[in-house]
């Protein structure tokens, strides 16, 4: 995996941590651990909530490179 977009996506949907752990039912510690790469290894359910709560593809939040 390559290091994950959730930081970017959710500030260019301007979306506080609060907002995203709503939507996606996960906790904002634990997303926050993920934006900044303390915890690196989500559960794939775990990345379809996020990738969801932020209205993007798993592929597009974890593993492009662009």
């Amino acid at each position: 995996m390559v290091q994950n977009k959730i930081k970017t996506i959710r500030l260019k949907k301007r979306l506080t941590l609060t907002e995203l752990s709503r939507k996606s039912g996960l906790s904002r510690a634990y997303i926050s651990l993920l934006e900044n790469g303390i915890r690196n290894n989500p559960s794939h359910e775990a990345m379809e909530k996020i990738a969801e709560g932020l209205g993007k593809s798993v592929q597009v939040v974890f593993f492009s490179k662009n």
